[in-house]
């Protein structure tokens, strides 16, 4: 993924208009060396994952858990 398109992912996830995350098992393991990728993605269930795994319970924003899942992204994810 491209910094804009992550950008626009953090947007969307943060506007809470967020694809179903119906096929969130194509992200399981993202964050580890297991998987090497490239996971075929599009940027709305980007915005799910970073929504799912960022927003907090009292409805801030977890900015280290993006901070730290934003560089798998970049390596990992090809945007459909």
């Amino acid at each position: 993924m491209t910094a804009k398109q992550i950008a626009l992912a953090v947007k969307i996830a943060q506007a809470g208009v967020v694809a179903d995350m119906a096929d969130a098992d194509k992200f399981l393991g993202i964050a580890t060396r297991d998987v090497s990728g490239p996971v075929c993605a599009t940027v709305e269930e980007v915005a799910g994952l970073l929504r799912y795994q960022c927003l907090q319970f009292n409805g801030g924003w977890d900015h280290q858990e993006q901070a730290d899942l934003t560089p798998h992204l970049r390596r990992k994810v090809v945007c459909a």
